[in-house]
């Protein structure tokens, strides 16, 4: 592929991961069906290999060769993605690198360390999908935010109208705002406000309340993040 096609690879990707996804799991299924375990040869370091022949390995890599630039460009384009993009590319790596008998030995702990990346892989690109299904809370709720300076204005489709001031405050009452059922991890907490650090989240569990047509709302600590939902009526 030219280097414009291997970065339009690799937007795709980003946009779309299910693809990338299918290829991935291919390797890790091609990987296990054509490879033998067995113990690490005299010299090796300790444990279980998967002992491929060249020309298994000749097969994996006639899919996954082609891709292998885009999936560097991958990398380069998103920190947001949990797959290991440098594990594939070891791997890749290894097959090309046979030894004097012209079998390849893959440690069992590397494809170990595969599966539970694709598993990751897997689930995050599920929840990708639904993301993109999945309309923006402001708009089911006929809502239209205006920012005007340092101040946040929520105007609904009745009485009542929200204002939050407070530059961290901002953008972090328009991340909880955008995300489906107003829910994020407080990593992507932290990524929306590089200022904000855990403890000003816990902080900001306690003052972020404010009025919405009547209803109060408030930013509570839900496992590893952080919710937006209704003040308990007192």
């Amino acid at each position: 592929m030219s280097k414009r096609d291997i970065r339009l690879q690799a937007e795709c990707w980003v946009d779309h991961p299910q693809p990338l996804l299918i290829e991935i799991k291919r390797l890790n299924s091609e990987l296990r069906s054509h490879g033998t375990e067995q113990s690490a040869k005299a010299g090796a370091s300790r444990g279980r290999v998967l002992r491929l022949t060249t020309d298994h390995a000749s097969v994996i890599l006639a899919f996954m060769e082609p891709l292998e630039a885009a999936i560097n460009e991958y990398r380069r384009m998103t920190s947001e993605s949990p797959l290991d993009c440098r594990l594939v590319i070891d791997f890749l790596d290894r097959l090309r690198d046979a030894d004097e008998t012209g079998a390849i030995d893959l440690p069992m702990t590397h494809l170990e360390e595969l599966k539970t990346n694709v598993d990751e892989f897997e689930r995050w690109s599920r929840f990708q999908q639904r993301q993109l299904k999945t309309p923006l809370r402001s708009d089911l709720l006929k809502t239209s935010i205006e920012l005007a300076g340092d101040e946040v204005l929520v105007l609904t489709d009745g009485d009542g109208s929200l204002t939050l001031r407070g530059s961290s405050m901002v953008p972090m009452f328009l991340a909880f705002w955008r995300a489906p059922e107003h829910r994020l991890g407080q990593q992507a907490f932290l990524d929306v406000d590089r200022a904000t650090t855990p403890f000003s989240l816990e902080r900001h569990s306690t003052r972020l309340c404010s009025k919405l047509q009547g209803v109060l709302l408030e930013v509570v600590k839900a496992g590893t993040g952080y919710q937006l939902r209704k003040c308990p009526r007192k």
